[in-house]
């Protein structure tokens, strides 16, 4: 499998929900019925009235001070917009941009934080990037020509208002935005989808980037000046989500079930990554919700999540294998975009739709497809429904193996339980170990661990290490409660 890993920092990047290019070598890559040398340049930003044109412009005196006064181009202008520092390389104008750069490029810029000012320049910089990374190497001719499509286009932001794309200036108010029928909409308008203006009224576009007459129009009109200055652009767009979302996390038990409510590519993701999944359920439900309110809000900003579609890889592209660009979450929360070779017939999840697609490659059966089957998920209910937990006393500190922690283990990592979330590297207990073997293989470790619990105690979040029957096991704890457990 080949790959060339670009590490984001953060959640970023996914596919527009409507997106335009000029042709396309995968037009449909999932079969629905299975299953840069530097270049930095500078000019004077015209006066905007957001918090991002502000800083913009401080962008652009500092380059110009450090790199001369060459005027930006408006390629490199909206990504300057879009979140780019004065301190990051850029592609030279004479040089094509080949796809690697492209994505290059989103690695840096999709570092950056999403804020209200930069959420729809991201969105349209996101979108040209896309494209190149999709298809061949772009002009700096053509993608500037590219960018006369943004000019009329505006995006709906977090917090309800449209703004536009090609200087993120804020147009008018909209609504509180909801989740609603598999979207987040402000009375019709959609999250993550591109409008433009036809003569003074609004209409959502096609992938293309045309007017869509379907009846839905709003007219265009400027409240600017009513418009509070805690507009402007500076605060983190993700807070508007995490209110919108919130009434879905009762509780960290149900934070699984909770996904399922949001756009397929959220729990798809985050179910992909093992590591990361763990992670999640040791969060409070505070911290689930402002994590998952973070990454919805950097992967809208990248194009979008909405609408995405689960299938089998086809013979789209070419070949025996696609290479396409993948996404997974590492332990941390970071997002790696990584351009493998997929062997045709994986299934995969596709981000969105439009040009540009990423995708989230389904879980693989263990072993390389040995056999093993998801199990019916009553299976472990069932078993588990006599057991009331385990305490475990070292020193003054009292352990817990609660009901919660032992299923989501077995779920995890017993062939006769496991839910299909895990990955080909996973490792799993022996098919013969019951759950009580899995109980008594706990209670070793943590026995051979008893000195470190005693001086660790219950704070915060820590691993184990042990070794039950010439098998080595790594075990985690989260405020004294027993929740990871694997084989090495």
């Amino acid at each position: 499998m080949r790959a060339e890993v670009l590490l984001l920092s953060a959640v970023l990047l996914v596919t527009g929900c409507v997106s335009t290019r000029p042709s396309s070598r995968h037009p449909s890559v999932l079969n629905q019925g299975s299953g840069g040398a530097p270049l930095r340049r500078h000019h004077a930003e015209r006066s905007l009235d957001t918090e991002a044109a502000r800083s913009t412009r401080g962008q652009v005196a500092a380059r110009a001070v450090l790199h001369g006064t060459e005027e930006a181009d408006a390629f490199e202008r909206l990504l300057m917009l879009a979140g780019l520092d004065p301190g990051d390389e850029l592609p030279l104008r004479a040089s094509a941009l080949t796809p690697t750069q492209a994505a290059r490029l989103l690695s840096v810029l999709l570092k950056k934080p999403v804020t209200l000012g930069n959420f729809p320049p991201r969105m349209g910089a996101s979108l040209l990037l896309r494209q190149v990374l999709e298809g061949d190497r772009v002009s700096r001719e053509e993608l500037l020509r590219r960018m006369t499509r943004l000019e009329r286009l505006a995006v709906l932001r977090p917090d309800g208002y449209l703004a536009w794309v090609i200087n993120g200036r804020t147009q008018q108010r909209v609504g509180p935005v909801e989740w609603k029928d598999g979207a987040f909409v402000a009375l019709g308008f959609e999250l993550g989808r591109f409008y433009v203006n036809t003569g003074g009224v609004f209409r959502p576009t096609d992938e293309q980037l045309q007017p869509v007459f379907n009846g839905f129009v709003v007219e265009v009109y400027d409240d600017a000046d009513i418009l509070g200055r805690s507009l402007d652009g500076a605060g983190d767009a993700f807070f508007e989500l995490a209110m919108s979302i919130g009434k879905f996390f009762t509780a960290p038990t149900d934070s699984l079930l909770a996904l399922q409510h949001l756009p397929e590519g959220i729990a798809a993701l985050v179910a992909s990554s093992p590591e990361y999944l763990e992670r999640f359920t040791f969060m409070t439900r505070g911290e689930q919700v402002r994590a998952v309110a973070k990454l919805l809000t950097t992967l809208y900003a990248g194009g979008g999540v909405a609408k995405g579609s689960t299938g089998a890889l086809t013979t789209a592209m070419g070949g025996a294998d696609a290479m396409l660009p993948v996404l997974s979450l590492t332990g941390e929360g970071a997002l790696v975009i990584e351009r493998v070779a997929i062997p045709v017939g994986r299934m995969a999840h596709a981000l969105g739709t439009g040009v540009g697609g990423l995708y989230v490659l389904a879980s693989a059966e263990p072993g390389g497809g040995s056999g093993l089957k998801v199990a019916p998920p009553e299976r472990v209910v069932n078993d588990l429904k006599d057991f009331s937990g385990k305490r475990f006393q070292a020193g003054a500190e009292t352990f817990l193996l609660d009901k919660k922690g032992l299923q989501h283990i077995l779920e995890r990592h017993h062939p006769r339980y496991w839910d299909g979330t895990t990955k080909e590297a996973q490792s799993f207990f022996g098919a013969k170990m019951s759950f009580e073997d899995v109980i008594r293989a706990i209670e070793a470790v943590l026995q051979q661990n008893r000195a470190r619990m005693v001086g660790r105690g219950t704070r915060g979040m820590y691993q184990l290490r042990g070794t039950v029957d010439g098998v080595e096991y790594v075990l985690g704890l989260n405020q004294g409660r027993v929740g990871q457990f694997y084989p090495r």
